[in-house]
């Protein structure tokens, strides 16, 4: 298990799925943890896990979509704990699913106003927290299927998942460029069983246009959920802060990443990189 004993640690999408075992996990590892989405309801049984298992946190409900609530819960972060060291932007949709022109513009726009957008908002609010500490702060910004390679029926969100991973390059190099010790990272944490994936399986459009996720799903052969929210937490002891701007996958076997570190930043590999 990490220590992570004193950190302040903000994870959006914490009322469930792989938000809340993320927060679960970095509770575990000894964090503070801010628990924020939308559902009141689910937070509270997610702190409630937390507080049961011996751990600390609070509950802080917000849209990531507006940028006025995520400044709000920001402040309340700053000015009740005095600082912050690691932000998740976990939150997450995947409703734009068919053949592209055939969709209908509010889905496909709200997906990407769901995924990338929320990343801007969180990422630009733990910044402006983060910028005036001494030891800086780590963001990890959640990206996903179709990076690697395009995915046909799922052009919104693998755009934007892709964008998340441009994005979080861009954000590194500014950082750099204005001397803020402040570790970004974008991180893929796979296919998991969640139930928004279960709940994905059963509609028409799965089973028509991606047909082939829904074995994985349903028969557990998935990424288990606790392989991602590991990961995080591995990131979160700053183990890897050198590799800050890569993508980071998390099925990478953390000891053989650590090692091959030189050869990652020698080669600009982990990258989003056209030849």
């Amino acid at each position: 298990m990490y220590n992570l004993n004193g950190q302040i640690c903000v994870v959006s999408g914490a009322s469930s799925g792989i938000g809340k075992e993320v927060a679960l996990t970095l509770a575990k590892a000894g964090a503070f943890v801010a628990l924020s989405a939308r559902r009141t309801k689910k937070l509270l049984e997610t702190a409630e896990q937390i507080k049961k298992e011996g751990g600390s946190c609070e509950v802080i409900p917000c849209d990531f979509r507006e940028p006025f609530s995520v400044e709000s819960l920001a402040g309340i972060i700053q000015k009740k704990y005095k600082r912050l060291d690691l932000w998740v932007n976990a939150a997450g949709v995947n409703n734009a699913m068919g053949i592209t022109w055939d969709l209908d513009y509010k889905d496909w726009l709200g997906e990407v106003d769901g995924l990338l957008k929320t990343c801007f908002i969180g990422t630009k609010c733990a910044i402006n927290i983060m910028k005036s500490q001494k030891s800086g702060g780590r963001i990890i910004n959640f990206s996903g299927g179709g990076v690697v390679k395009p995915e046909v029926y799922n052009s919104a969100y693998a755009c934007s998942k892709t964008a998340i991973v441009r994005f979080t390059e861009c954000v590194n190099l500014e950082l750099q460029a204005e001397n803020l010790p402040i570790k970004i990272f974008a991180f893929a944490p796979g296919l998991v069983r969640t139930q928004r994936n279960i709940d994905l399986v059963n509609k028409p459009e799965t089973q028509k246009f991606m047909p082939g996720i829904i074995d994985k799903i349903l028969n557990d052969t998935a990424t288990p959920i606790e392989k991602p929210a590991n990961f995080v937490t591995f990131i979160a002891t700053g183990q890897v802060d050198e590799l800050s701007g890569c993508l980071l996958f998390s099925h990478m076997d953390k000891e053989k990443l650590i090692q091959n570190i030189p050869n990652i930043k020698e080669n600009g590999l982990n990258k989003i990189i056209v030849k």
